[in-house]
């Protein structure tokens, strides 16, 4: 089935598309000039904080968790999230490749195949 959606208008300027999948965007502006404020996923997974390129910097997740996005100049994406753990990938979508996961003790994850299941750990110290 198609996609569709439903715009709504705000006297403030900002308008929210409402997404067929459950999904949603906040934004303000028009054409080149649009600034993305908010999108959420159909699970609730809310991104905020976009940056000039339109990726978020910030990410809150419906359990609780949330997270903050760096950005690295040869591409790769750092997540870290309130619990202590952090991910390093690349790429985004189904073209993610997570290229290491450190759990909030310090083990690190490394050597990701293609079920996105580690096959290297370095544990951190006791």
């Amino acid at each position: 089935m198609a996609l569709s959606g439903e715009y709504t208008y705000f006297s403030d300027g900002t308008a929210r598309l409402d997404l067929s999948d459950g999904s949603s965007t906040i934004f303000s502006g028009s054409g080149e000039d649009t600034v993305i404020l908010s999108s959420t996923d159909p699970d609730g997974t809310v991104y905020t904080e976009f940056d000039a390129e339109n990726r978020p910097g910030h990410v809150q997740f419906p359990d609780g968790n949330s997270g903050d996005y760096t950005y690295h100049a040869d591409g790769t994406t750092r997540l870290d999230l309130s619990d202590g753990s952090s991910t390093i990938f690349s790429g985004s979508g189904e073209g993610t490749v997570i290229l290491s996961s450190t759990d909030p003790d310090g083990t690190v994850y490394s050597e990701f195949n293609d079920l996105m299941r580690p096959t290297h750990v370095e544990f951190a110290e006791m």
